[in-house]
C-alpha cells in the first residue's frame, strides 16, 4: 500500500524565534514518525471483500422497500397458447441486507364459475434471487404471494412477473421487509395463510372478513381483491400500500402474538366497497437483529463470481465481485456481513464455478464473529475444486 502524507505546519502571529524554529522541527519530526508508523501499520493489514455495502442492519424491522411500477420489457412466450404471457414489473431499491422480497399480485374477478383461472407462471428479477411460491387462491378473483430472499441491498432492481389466461384487471406489487426472522420465514400457525372468498354483491353496507392467529411478533399483510369501487376500511393500524381500485395490500407490524384476530375490509359511513376475495399471511420477525461477519482467506480466487456461497440453502455472495487477478496463486483474505444466521446449526457451503478448474481453490482461517465474540473458527486448509463443494456447519 502506497501512502502519500503530506504535512502543513502554519505558525500565526508576529517574529518567529530560533525557539520556535526548534520547537517546530520537534514536532515535525514527531508527525513524521507517527505517520510512518500508520502507513506501516496499514499497509500490513489483510485486505478484506465486502459482499455488503453497508456493515451494518440496525435499521428497525418492518418496511424496507416499496415497488415503484416500470414498464415490463421481460415477456414470456407461451408455446401452448400460441400467446406472450402478461407481464407487470416494478422497481424496487431497499436500504438493508437481509431483506425478504415479497411479491404480491392480484387478478380482479379472474376466477368466477365457468371460467379458466389465470396463472402465474414465473418471477424474476435482475439481481438472480431465487423466488419461490407462498400461496396461490382462486375462488373469484385470483391472489398470489412469492418471495425471495436479498442478502445484499437492492438499487433500481426490476422484478417482473408472468402471467397466463389473464381475464380481468392485474395489479403486481413488490415490498421489502427488514428484520426477518429466517429460522421461521412465515408465521407457523395453522390458521395461516388466510384465504377468504368475499360476496361482493351483498346488501350493503358490506364487510368482509377473516380471523387467524399469530405465534409472536410479525409483520401481518394483507391481499385484497376489490370492484372497482373505494378501497376498505380496515381495523386500525393498518397501512395501505397500495391502496383502493380493483385492489389493496395492507400491513401492520405487530409487536406481540394474537388470538384469533379479526381482519376486515368494510364500507366506510361514507363510501361502500366491494371486497371479492382476500388472503392474509405473517412474516416472522426478529426481537433483535445479530450482525455476524464471517471472514476467511482463499487461495487462487482471481475469477469474478468464481465462488458462491449459500448459507442455509439461500444464496449468500458471489466473489470475487470482479476479475481479481492480483490473487492469482497466492492468498487474500474476504468477508461478508449477514443478519440470517439462526439459533442452532448454520450450514455455509462455498461452490466453484464450472471454469477455472486446474487449481484448488483452497479456504483456511475460517472464523465467524459477531460483535462481542468468536462464534466459531476453523484455521484448517481445506480444499475447493470444480468437483469438489466445501461446507462449514457452526452453531450460535
Amino acid at each position: 500500500m502506497d501512502a502519500t502524507v503530506h504535512v502543513l505546519l502554519i505558525f500565526a502571529g508576529g517574529d518567529v524565534t530560533l525557539m520556535d524554529l526548534g520547537y517546530a522541527r520537534l514536532l515535525r519530526l514527531a508527525l513524521v514518525i507517527f505517520v510512518i508508523g500508520m502507513a506501516t501499520v496499514a499497509a500490513t493489514l489483510p485486505r478484506s471483500v465486502k459482499a455488503d455495502s453497508t456493515g451494518t442492519n440496525s435499521g428497525p424491522s418492518g418496511l424496507d422497500g416499496s415497488g415503484v411500477y416500470v414498464n415490463c420489457t421481460n415477456r414470456f412466450y407461451n408455446s401452448t397458447t400460441n400467446t406472450f404471457d402478461t407481464c407487470r414489473a416494478e422497481s424496487i431499491t431497499t436500504n438493508q441486507p437481509d431483506d425478504l422480497i415479497l411479491v404480491l399480485a392480484a387478478c380482479t374477478n379472474c376466477a368466477q364459475p365457468g371460467q379458466t383461472p389465470p396463472a402465474l407462471d414465473s418471477v424474476a428479477d435482475q439481481s438472480g434471487l431465487s423466488f419461490a411460491p407462498r400461496y396461490s387462491f382462486a375462488i373469484n378473483s385470483s391472489l398470489w404471494e412469492y418471495y425471495a430472499v436479498a442478502p445484499q441491498p437492492l438499487t433500481a432492481d426490476n422484478v417482473s412477473a408472468a402471467f397466463s389466461d389473464v381475464n380481468g384487471p392485474l395489479n403486481f406489487h413488490v415490498i421489502a421487509v427488514a428484520g426477518v426472522d429466517f429460522s421461521s420465514i412465515f408465521d407457523q400457525n395453522p390458521s395461516l395463510p388466510s384465504m377468504t372468498p368475499c360476496n361482493p354483491f351483498a346488501p350493503q353496507p358490506l364487510s368482509c372478513s377473516t380471523s387467524f392467529s399469530t405465534s409472536g411478533k410479525d409483520l401481518v399483510v394483507a391481499s385484497i381483491a376489490i370492484n372497482d369501487m373505494p378501497g376498505c376500511q380496515t381495523p386500525p393500524g393498518f397501512t395501505k400500500n397500495p391502496g383502493g381500485g380493483w385492489w389493496e395490500a395492507d400491513y401492520q407490524v405487530f409487536p406481540s402474538a394474537q388470538s384469533n384476530y379479526t381482519f376486515s375490509c368494510s364500507s366506510s359511513s361514507t363510501e361502500y366497497t366491494e371486497p371479492v376475495a382476500m388472503a392474509i399471511d405473517a412474516i416472522t420477525l426478529r426481537s433483535s437483529v445479530t450482525l455476524y461477519t464471517i471472514s476467511w482467506q482463499g487461495y487462487d480466487w482471481d475469477g469474478g463470481n468464481e465462488e458462491t456461497l449459500t448459507l442455509n440453502g439461500q444464496f449468500l455472495a458471489s466473489l470475487p465481485t470482479v476479475d481479481s487477478p492480483q490473487n492469482g496463486g497466492t492468498w487474500a483474505s474476504f468477508a461478508v456481513n449477514t443478519t440470517v444466521l439462526v439459533q442452532g446449526v448454520n450450514t455455509l457451503t462455498f461452490t466453484h464455478a464450472s471454469w477455472d478448474c486446474g487449481v484448488s481453490d483452497n479456504v483456511e482461517n475460517f472464523q465467524v464473529t459477531n460483535a462481542t465474540s468468536v462464534v466459531y473458527t476453523n484455521s484448517t486448509s481445506l480444499p475447493l475444486s470444480c468437483a469438489q463443494t466445501l461446507s462449514y456447519a457452526f452453531n450460535v
